[in-house]
């Protein structure tokens, strides 16, 4: 296992490209003058944002929130695809410690709801993750509350949902399988 320091980032922001609908989520952020890039799935950013909230609530309340000026710079050089994402509070240290695993190399064993005690956290963490092909960063509490309300933010800017089954609802049509696809949903 690969004893790698975690990034502590200057920015970090969530973002997309692409049409709503054809959206494509990443996660980029800067430590120590290096760019890094993830490419995620729209629900691992809302479980991500929810999962950084839950942890916050037990958390001391986070200071002012960092008004994250930066702005996606498109990059054909993605770190990966984020498969195992894994995220914990570190009292000690108190910030918010999160595991990104690659897809490729993602652990199908990590029991994800877990609870860890205060005392666990990183060392917990690195060691159900192949950290060779995983990138460690270490938020701030004020960095953590600003990406968690801006994932948030950014997934339910995308397409409204059906009010009868609930996924979302394409401009082209929607094959409602409430209606079993016959006929069109009101609102």
């Amino acid at each position: 296992m690969t004893n790698m320091s975690p990034i502590i980032p200057n920015w970090i922001i969530f973002a997309t490209v692409g049409p709503v609908g054809e959206r494509t989520f990443y996660l980029q952020c800067e430590g120590s003058d290096t760019l890094y890039t993830y490419k995620m799935e729209k629900q691992q950013v809302v479980l991500l944002c929810d999962q950084i909230g839950n942890i916050l609530d037990d958390a001391p309340r986070p200071g002012h929130l960092p008004d994250e000026t930066a702005s996606f710079r498109p990059t054909d050089d993605i770190n990966f695809v984020v498969g195992t994402i894994a995220v914990a509070y570190d009292v000690a240290l108190d910030g918010v410690l999160l595991i990104l695993g690659d897809i490729e190399f993602s652990s199908e064993n990590l029991d994800f709801m877990s609870s860890l005690d205060e005392s666990s956290g990183w060392e917990v963490l690195s060691e159900a993750i192949d950290m060779d092909r995983a990138a460690q960063l270490f938020l701030s509490r004020e960095q953590a509350a600003a990406l968690a309300i801006m994932g948030t933010v950014l997934a339910k800017a995308g397409r409204p949902p059906c009010p009868l089954c609930g996924y979302p609802l394409d401009p082209r049509g929607h094959a409602c399988p409430r209606t079993n696809g016959h006929k069109p949903p009101t609102r």
